[in-house]
This record gives structure tokens, sequence and C-alpha cells, in this order.
């Protein structure tokens, strides 16, 4: 259990096992008498003292369910995400793995043709609890026209900004305050982002390397900036990932503008996560982009105590700037997900995969999950959050709401190449960022390894 291994090795094995153990029991399949007693263990990846509801609310739900003794063993993993599923992998392919397990949607569809996770569709017709999550929500975990989880904990992955920073430059108040309308209507670009950056290192109000800083480590959120070029990741219609190399090569050029510009350090990633937490937390830069939940990150660990206000005093927030002038600003949600396992990952009976179904039905409960979202600054997944006073009260998760409506958020696609695919568009972005190729030619290169490694898995415009 101690050995690691690689995000490819990890996909590979996935992938290996093969799409013919789908045949696991379905959730509905259990018949069960009053009360029986059932064991089950449930996992999750935590960052402490702030996702601590995603199995305390699975604790509290147990004694509710109506006809199982629910005996559960919890485990919060405190580990970063790679780690975390490297220890399910590890746990699944022996056959140990949890029968509850957290993780991101986009895992539906390796872990489905994997044979570790059993189709939920059964479990949402049977129980009435799920009707309350929100109808978009589950295209998060649909895959091959099934629906494998529970998708919960949605989020937006705004760009931040420091309001006082913006003020030193000349801004007035209402400029200042309008930022988030103007990205929302595509009235501020990616161009106007780094003239505004650049400005202020010009008038010395944040020192070189100091205006922009992303995300310092792999991870979807640079997708953003593909798409808003006009990039797209999947064509729903013919189930295949897409790639445009024109909105791609200008996705890699702007990579390269914020280092030669100054705007961002050179040789960025890997910069460590406290580092860069604390960095942006304290108001060092003048633009950084991230997840909503860091905002409980900050409250509880990198700011010391200050709370809210101090937060709040400085920091202002709004979607990902387009490129393209007049296209609406958009982000990346990327919900994770209650995943029930199958016999061939955790053992589970039949009995075991229904009560696992009751329990997560019960756990969809109001009062718990709004406690989730405001301790973790998630947003709101059940409707009847939407009309609870704490949520309507929580100023910032009340401020972000928007940014998931109306089809201003995407999810990264349910394929099974999506991990190769994602893989190959960091590894030349991060070339081009270095300055060691060109955008132009990192966009090539990028085109010509999907075609060798993903072949007619992906189509190319």
């Amino acid at each position: 259990m101690g050995r690691t291994i690689s995000r490819r090795e990890f996909l590979a094995r996935s992938a290996a096992v093969g799409a013919g153990a789908l045949a696991a029991p379905t959730l509905a399949d259990a018949r069960t008498s009053a009360r029986t007693r059932v064991e089950l263990r449930a996992w999750s990846q935590v960052t402490p003292r702030v996702d601590v509801w995603r199995t305390r609310a699975l604790r509290i739900a147990a004694p509710r369910v109506r006809d199982f003794e629910i005996r559960l063993a919890t485990r919060d993993v405190a580990a970063e995400w790679p780690d975390y599923l490297n220890k399910f992998t590890l746990a699944a392919s022996a056959g140990n793995a949890p029968h509850i397990v957290v993780a991101g949607h986009e895992l539906s569809a390796q872990w489905a043709a994997a044979g570790w996770i059993v189709p939920f569709d059964d479990c949402r017709e049977k129980h009435d609890e799920f009707d309350t999550l929100f109808p978009a929500l589950w295209k998060a975990v649909e895959f091959k026209g099934k629906r494998w989880g529970v998708p919960f904990e949605p989020e937006a992955r705004p760009m931040f900004f420091h309001k006082r920073k913006l003020r030193e430059l000349g801004w007035s108040k209402k400029q200042v305050d309008q930022l988030p309308v103007r990205l929302k209507n595509g009235t501020f670009t990616l161009d106007d982002f780094v003239h505004t950056s650049r400005q202020a290192i010009d008038k010395r109000i944040v020192p070189k390397g100091f205006a922009y800083w992303h995300r310092p480590q792999p991870g979807f959120d640079f997708l953003q900036y593909y798409i808003a070029y006009g990039g797209k990741l999947y064509d729903d219609r013919r189930r295949k990932l897409v790639i445009r190399r024109g909105p791609l090569a200008k996705f890699y050029a702007f990579q390269r503008t914020v280092v030669e510009e100054e705007l961002t350090p050179r040789n960025f990633i890997p910069t460590e996560w406290d580092a860069w937490h604390s960095t942006v937390a304290n108001g060092k830069t003048l633009f950084w982009n991230g997840g909503i939940w860091m905002w409980a990150e900050w409250r509880s660990s990198y700011i010391g105590g200050k709370g809210d206000r101090f937060l709040d005093s400085f920091v202002g927030y709004g979607l990902q700037p387009t490129g393209v002038k007049g296209r609406p600003g958009r982000t990346l949600s990327r919900p994770i997900a209650y995943f029930v396992t199958s016999k061939r990952a955790s053992g589970a009976s039949n009995r075991q995969a229904a009560a696992a179904c009751a329990l997560l039905a019960k756990s969809m409960n109001k009062e718990t999950r709004t406690r989730e979202a405001l301790l973790s600054a998630h947003l709101a997944w059940l409707e009847p959050q939407l009309q609870s006073r704490a949520y309507r009260r929580d100023k910032f998760l009340s401020s972000v709401t928007y940014m998931i409506k109306k089809g201003r958020a995407f999810f990264v696609p349910n394929d099974m190449g999506f991990g190769q695919y994602n893989t190959i568009i960091y590894d030349n972005m991060l070339r081009a960022e270095q300055g060691e190729i060109s955008p132009a030619r990192a966009a090539d290169r990028t085109i010509a390894r999907m075609k060798l490694e993903l072949r007619d898995a992906v189509i190319i415009e």
C-alpha cells in the first residue's frame, strides 16, 4: 500500500481492467429485511479543518437509514489528490477498496470501464432525496448513457484581483466594482488583463513577477484559457474529444506573454502550494486565479485568524477573462462525487451496495450540506440549500453563485482519453510558457502527439 504509481500508470491500469467488468451488482438488486446490519467503509480526500463534512455527513446520516443498521467506518485522507487516488487504485486493484469513495467526477469514465464502480441510475430512481440535486449537475457523472455517482460540492474558479491595488493604479471605486460585470459580459479581455498588469509593474504597485500568479502545479484550470480563445473540449454527439489548433496556439501564447511581460516569475511551475497560498492570501499579487474553496483554506490556515472581513477588504473576483472581445467570461467547475464501488473493487455484496445507496440518499440533508458548503466554501448543490438563511447570509458564496448559472460554467469531459489529452496539452503549455519552444511550435507538437497517442479518439479542428 506504500508504493505510489504515476498518473499514466494509474490511467493505464484503470483502462486495462476492461469494460467487460461492468456486470457488477446494481444498486436496486438487493432485497432487504428491516434494519439489516451492514458494515460499510467510506473514504474521502480532505484538506484538514476544511473538508470534514464529506464523511461526517455520512456518519450523521447512518442512523437515519430505515432499512439498514449501518456500521460505518470512515477515513479522511489528508493528502494531495494524486496520492489519494494512488491509494484508491492500489486498494481497488487488490479488491479491498472502500464501499463509498469520494473523487473528482471525471473519474467516472476510468473507474466505470475498470469495473470499480457501479451504475447509479437505479439508486437515484429509488430515493426521492436525490430529486433535490440541481438537475444540471448529473451531467458531471454521465458516461456512456449512465450516471455513475452523486455529484456534490460544485465550485467555480474565478480570476481574483486586489481591489486596493487597482485603486492605487488609478481606478475609481466604481470601476473596481464593475470589473466582475465586465468579466461576465466580455468587455475586459485577456489583452486588457495583460495591459493592466503591466501598468501595475511600471508604476511599482507590484514588483516584477507579482502581477499575476496562476496555478503553480498541474491541473485542469489552465484549460480555461484554451476555452477563453474559443477552444472546445468535447463533441457530445460524436462522443469524442476535440482540439482546435487556433485557440490552442493563442492560449500557449498568452502563457508565454505573462512571463515575457514579467507578470509571472520565470520557471514559476512548480511552486509549492503553501508559498502560493501565503502570497496571494496576504495581498502580495494583483491578479491570481484559483478556486472558490481556497477562500476557506486562506481563512483557516493563511491569514492568522483575521477572518472573512480581512479577505473581503481587498479580494475581488469574477469570471475568467475572455480572449475574444464580447464573448462572455466563463469558469471551470469540477464537482466531486460519491461513487459506490463494485464487488471487484471492494468485495461489496448486493446488500452492501443497497445500503451504500440508502446512506447517500439520507445524507442529502439541507442542514448538514449547508454547513458543509459554508465551511469548505463550495456552492450549493441541493435546491433547499438556496433557501437556507445561513447560506444566503454568506456574502462570499452568495456573490459567486451566478458563476455556474446560465451556461457560464463547464465541466471537463468524462472520457477514457481525457487524462492523456490533458497531459499532452499541459506538457506543451509548460514548454511554451518557459520559453523552450514557441507557442506555435507547442501547438503543432500537441496536435502531432494527440494524433499519435489518441488517434481517432480526438477530433482535430
